[in-house]
């Protein structure tokens, strides 16, 4: 079974249609299955949208939504009348209530829950520390969709059951053990964050929030990141010696060019630019094909 997994990282997250529309749009690739957290998130419900079979029809339907939906105010809006000072004694520095209307308007539940892709959307609790994957099937997919996709600090984290659950790249911003569960013996992996290649950045110029609170998220993100990638890499390993465990190969793309500054600026003219360099990167993923 084919899989793909998309990471977080906010507006990045036009890099992944991008790469998607060389993938499914173009070579006709498809995928039986779909993980994603935060933007990834957004992307794998918009993506599951479509029957399994009609790869282009989805990443079509994707990157107009994108176009035609994703700004700055759809996301999120300042609170009234103090904007972010209300952070200090509400449970987020911007109301996130126009993400919730945006994804509202992508979504329908039962299209995602009979189209025929095995997906699954990760959510940390920020009350007791879980991580939860969200089912095509679930009746709340569109809250999971929605706390999934709740950028820490930034955006509110939407209350499920009794607790407060919040972006799943917290813990996993690539969710490659969720498709591993799922069945997958092929990943493709499209991270918004280049490992290797970090900004130079200045603390001199920026100021607490939010430039100094985004960039310490991009770090942690990068660590989990890396942390993900052993994870398989160990779950291979141990496919040789232990028959509970699969082998999988893992095909991986990321920004070769250096995509937004801040991930919650939803600029037409960047989003584009970031479909681009994606779409050109498509080619350049690197494959690890683990050893039988």
């Amino acid at each position: 079974m084919r899989a793909c997994v998309l990471s977080g990282g906010g507006s990045k997250g036009a890099y992944q249609i991008g790469v998607l529309k060389r993938w499914m749009g173009e070579q006709g690739i498809d995928y039986d299955i779909m993980c994603g957290v935060s933007v990834g998130a957004i992307n794998v419900v918009g993506l599951a949208m479509t029957p399994l079979g009609k790869p282009k029809e989805a990443i079509d339907y994707l990157e107009k939504q994108w176009l035609e939906k994703v700004e700055t105010k759809a996301i999120y809006k300042r609170w009234f009348p103090f904007g972010a000072l209300h952070g200090l004694w509400l449970k987020s520095v911007y109301d996130s209530s126009p993400l919730r209307d945006l994804i509202g308007s992508m979504l329908d539940t039962e299209k995602v829950a009979t189209n025929g892709r095995r997906i699954a959307v990760g959510s940390v609790s920020l009350d007791t520390g879980a991580y939860r994957f969200a089912r095509e099937n679930d009746p709340q997919l569109l809250d999971w969709v929605l706390a999934s996709s709740s950028f820490p600090v930034f955006l509110t984290p939407v209350e499920m059951n009794g607790q407060q659950w919040s972006d799943g790249g917290i813990k996993s911003v690539t969710p490659l053990g969720a498709a591993v569960k799922l069945g997958a013996t092929e990943i493709d992996v499209i991270m918004c964050n280049n490992v290797d290649t970090r900004s130079i950045w200045s603390s001199e110029t920026k100021r607490a929030l939010p430039d100094q609170a985004l960039r310490v998220l991009d770090l942690s993100i990068e660590q989990n990141i890396i942390n993900d990638l052993k994870i398989t890499g160990l779950k291979n390993e141990l496919a040789v010696i232990n028959p509970m465990y699969h082998v999988v190969k893992v095909r991986l793309v990321m920004p070769t060019t250096k995509l937004a500054d801040n991930s919650l600026i939803f600029d037409k003219d960047e989003i584009k630019r970031m479909i681009q360099i994606g779409h050109e990167d498509a080619d350049k993923a690197i494959v690890y094909t683990p050893k039988q």
